[in-house]
């Protein structure tokens, strides 16, 4: 009982760590995309894209994650950018859709490739 006991804290204390890693993952992106002028919301629409791929976590199953859960990233996030100044930076470039374009037609062109 003891030994289950001492695996469950050191995975519990594991995965906190790895948490607490995401999160500053999370603050240092933040303050990169803003401090090279790119709009940094556009993370908070990345995290909801993937709360909308992996649906809601059960909270009870939260402390088991590797990864803090989604919903409490877009709101950290959030706050984290309505601290900055955001008139200054860029929503948009052209060179990110010319980017985008060529990825989507590699993309396109692999899978027809696939098919073959």
């Amino acid at each position: 009982m003891h030994q289950l006991a001492a695996q469950v804290g050191g995975t519990a204390l594991l995965l906190q760590y790895g948490r607490d890693a995401e999160r500053e993952s999370d603050e240092i992106a933040v303050k990169y995309t803003h401090d090279a002028g790119i709009d940094p919301r556009g993370i908070v629409r990345f995290f909801q894209f993937l709360q909308q791929q992996e649906g809601q976590t059960p909270r009870l199953l939260a402390w088991m994650q590797s990864h803090p859960v989604t919903e409490d990233r877009i709101k950290a996030t959030r706050r984290m950018i309505a601290q900055r100044d955001t008139k200054e930076v860029v929503v948009d470039r052209p060179a990110f859709h010319q980017w985008k374009e060529k990825v989507i037609e590699q993309a396109a062109s692999s899978q027809r490739q696939s098919l073959r």
